[in-house]
């Protein structure tokens, strides 16, 4: 008798809505109590977000990990997990050299830990295949109730309460020291954190779920559309109340490549040309109500908050290149760079904390040498050459697959500015599981296990 295959999309859903749990988790720092069974032990299995990201690697692994086949039958995709693997696997070895090793072996333990669970939720992903439709839908949620909660934020200027501070929201308040504020004209304006630790993690997050969402913008019933929109310019006006440089810069970026990309896919209509007014139209009122703060985050001026930033960021890139001269091939070990630069700035008796300096390929470099760096690049080269490949061949969902490639430039963009791409284990899930959707194959009825 013939062996009953049940269809792919009933087999792996458990690990579809795992994952897609995962993204949806992915701007919230809730972290679980220290008495949780399994999860409370450690730190990075405290976060919620551990949870599902685990499972999904836990439930493909025992199904048989299907889709394993296919997602090694483009040399694209091979490249991209090979070079994912042997990261984290370089990233484990790392702890043998670590800066902290013998004091504080827990630092590249748990650093550790993100690279595999991140490798391991992204093959699950890629293998399984998460349709795109569904991750612009759980993008367009994220953007909907972190733009409300940024707006509470700021309007109140400090914490919203009430639901979000059972979720675990961060008291913040305008006149807390060390908050994140912009400053014109004497008068202090919190920038929203949304459940983040730092409003420029929320503004990583709310450019990426833009992009990735904008095809939703282009749908030809106008009922839709306007829910679209709706979500769009909560998400847009939060994005842009986060006064985060590096997230305008990767949004206009990634928002570009989505516009060329939705030509080829031939979605230029009446919707888009309503939501690019729409776009449009909320800049300029932004402009108009806040264009002082605007000025001031352009350097307009000798705030003494943007003078602090930018001089934190050099010490944090001086501090970082130090390291990498130290150990250019195999680094200061993972999760380790912030520990060196907190004793090279202590050295200095500057009153900087230790960090990773503000860019993801200087951080991996610094945490894993040029062989990491390597690593690294190779897996973001392979997903963005196999992605485009990918629209390449005209896939019935193109223009959704090519909304998360330009989420996945977004993102990398932000690199450019920020660490999180690196090292924080929330933007690295956000990252590294859009690249697997954009790179899965088109769905097909069975997957081999």
């Amino acid at each position: 008798m013939t062996a009953f295959h049940p269809p792919a999309r009933w087999r792996t859903l458990p690990v579809r809505l795992m994952a897609l749990g995962a993204l949806a988790l992915t701007p919230v720092w809730y972290r679980l109590s220290a008495t949780t069974p399994l999860f409370g032990a450690g730190d990075v299995s405290r976060y919620a977000l551990f949870v599902p990201t685990v499972f999904t690697v836990l439930l493909w692994l025992v199904l048989g990990m299907p889709g394993l086949r296919r997602l090694f039958s483009s040399v694209s995709r091979a490249v991209w997990a090979a070079c994912l693997i042997a990261l984290a696997l370089w990233a484990y070895a790392s702890g043998a050299w670590a800066y902290t090793g013998e004091l504080r072996p827990t630092v590249s333990e748990q650093a550790t830990l993100i690279w595999a669970v991140t490798v391991g939720y992204a093959l699950a992903v890629a293998a399984v295949g998460l349709p795109a439709r569904w991750v612009v839908l759980v993008m367009g949620f994220g953007l909907l109730w972190n733009g409300i909660l940024a707006g509470q934020q700021v309007a109140a200027q400090g914490s919203a309460g009430g639901l979000w501070a059972a979720l675990k929201e961060f008291p913040i308040g305008v006149e807390q020291p060390r908050i994140s504020v912009v400053m014109a004209d004497g008068v202090r304006w919190l920038r929203p954190y949304g459940l983040l630790p730092h409003p420029n993690f929320l503004a990583g997050f709310l450019a990426a779920a833009l992009v990735t969402f904008a095809p939703a913008l282009t749908v030809q019933r106008w009922l839709i559309w306007l829910g679209a929109a709706v979500v769009w310019s909560v998400g847009l006006w939060a994005l842009m109340l986060t006064f985060s440089r590096g997230a305008y810069l990767a949004f206009a970026l990634g928002s570009a490549l989505l516009l060329v990309m939705l030509w080829r896919a031939g979605r230029w209509n009446r919707p888009l040309v309503a939501a690019a007014g729409l776009t449009l139209t909320l800049g300029i009122l932004f402009i108009a109500l806040y264009h002082p703060f605007l000025l001031a985050r352009a350097g307009i001026g000798s705030e003494n908050t943007e003078l602090y930033s930018l001089g934190e960021r050099a010490m944090l890139n001086a501090a970082a290149a130090d390291g990498i001269r130290s150990a250019p091939l195999g680094g200061v070990g993972v999760g380790n760079l912030p520990w060196y630069s907190a004793r090279w700035l202590l050295d200095r008796q500057s009153p900087i904390l230790g960090n990773y300096p503000h860019n993801a390929a200087l951080s991996v470099w610094g945490d894993l040498g040029l062989i990491g760096l390597g690593l690294w690049a190779g897996a973001v080269g392979a997903a963005l050459i196999g992605g485009f490949h990918l629209l390449w061949q005209d896939p019935p969902d193109r223009a959704w697959r090519a909304a998360l490639l330009a989420g996945l430039v977004v993102w990398l963009s932000t690199g450019l500015t920020e660490y999180a791409p690196a090292s924080l284990f929330h933007s690295m899930v956000l990252g590294w599981g859009v690249a697997a959707a954009a790179l899965a194959p088109p769905d097909r009825p069975m997957l081999e296990s």
